[in-house]
């Protein structure tokens, strides 16, 4: 069958043979082809039961519906599965489950069998005694209930549907702990943004280094890039994420404090002389000994003007001594300014008050920040 095809109303159309249409499809009931199915546009009101290759045109390109879809699904559970604690405080029920278990091999040929697509209805189950201290449970490809003592493995999470877990004192005792942990099928784009956007952007941790520009308080930064989500979306949209960093010789740079509402003026001149007291985000001057040093953090940032990729913290404690500052990198209390938040750690410049020469290894001591440092 081919050309244009339009049954309107509530008619059905069944077909033993494959049907090849160029025009559009508009069917007012159900649609049932035995072979394979060719449209341009398609418009089913009723149920579309299609045994061959389902094909459509995209632009100049035919796709194949069906791998399509396959690259997106992913064993998990549909609704239900939900782990509440019984009467018998020993003891957890288990809400009817449904989910789809899906057996994917992408480096062979897709068939009848790959993937194999199992749908799973499994049944409420009542007063279950869990067998570990630490249970996890499961449902296999027939439903059945498995109890482990173990995370479930990324195997078990393609070939099972796990429920969740239980934790008390003692197998078979009193259970402390029941939570609900599936594998959550809906919005997955989102769910990577969520992820992406809780750890935050981040450096690379071999390049963005920083160094000494010379006998002054000016500091180099090499070039690198840094992992901010979508920043560097336009233009560069099949590396959405992943935005530059330009080298600086030296770095200009605005200084902050705890303060949201202050950045300093461009300049590239390392303010050594004073830091932020207890984070109270008032410059203040280091004073004391020739030796008391601070810590001055650097904050990268996904701009597409290099003059404002950076951000310099003022330091908010005074050390004894310059190897006192460089061992307290990264511990004790610090507050970071609000919008670093938007920021990767790129480093610390460990300073005593006192320098003129950031090259000197005596005033001044460089520290690269791993990807995700404690600031």
């Amino acid at each position: 069958m081919s050309g244009g095809l339009e049954l309107l109303g509530a008619a059905d159309l069944t077909v033993a043979d494959d049907v090849t249409v160029g025009d559009d499809v508009a069917i007012g009931g159900d649609l049932s082809v035995g072979g394979a199915l060719t449209f341009a546009n398609l418009h089913v009101t009723g149920n579309a039961d299609i045994d061959g290759t389902l094909t459509t045109t995209f632009g100049a390109t035919d796709l194949n519906v069906g791998q399509l879809l396959v690259m997106g699904l992913s064993t998990s559970v549909i609704s239900g599965g939900e782990l509440t604690p019984n009467i018998d405080p020993t003891k957890i029920d288990i809400s009817a489950m449904t989910g789809y278990i899906v057996d994917y091999n992408s480096s062979a040929p897709l068939s009848a069998t790959n993937p194999l697509i199992t749908f799973v209805s499994a049944p409420a189950r009542i007063g279950i005694t869990p067998t570990f201290p630490v249970t996890w449970f499961m449902a296999d490809s027939a439903g059945a209930l498995v109890q482990q003592s173990t995370t479930p493995t990324p195997t078990q999470r393609r070939t099972h549907l796990p429920y969740g877990l239980t934790a008390a004192a003692t197998a078979g005792g009193v259970i402390l702990v029941d939570q609900t942990l599936p594998v959550i099928p809906s919005q997955l784009g989102n769910q990577l943004v969520d992820l992406m956007d809780k750890l935050g952007p981040f450096g690379d941790t071999t390049s963005n280094l920083l160094s000494a520009n010379g006998v002054n308080l000016t500091f180099n930064k090499t070039a690198g890039t840094m992992f901010a989500r979508a920043f560097s979306q336009v233009p560069t949209y099949q590396d959405p994420h992943n935005s530059v960093l330009a080298a600086q010789t030296p770095v200009q740079f605005r200084t902050i404090t705890t303060n949201p509402a202050f950045f300093g003026p461009l300049t590239s001149i390392l303010d050594v002389a004073n830091y932020d007291q207890n984070g109270s985000g008032v410059i203040t001057a280091v004073g004391g000994g020739t030796n008391n040093s601070t810590n001055f953090r650097v904050w990268g940032f996904a701009n597409n003007t290099a003059t404002e990729q950076i951000l310099v913290q003022y330091g908010q404690r005074v050390y004894a001594s310059l190897t006192a500052a460089t061992q307290g990198i990264g511990s004790g209390t610090f507050v970071p300014n609000p919008n670093t938040v938007g920021g990767a750690l790129l480093g610390w410049i460990s300073v005593r008050h006192t320098a003129t020469d950031l090259s000197n290894s005596a005033q001044a001591v460089f520290t690269k920040a791993s990807k995700f440092a404690t600031p």
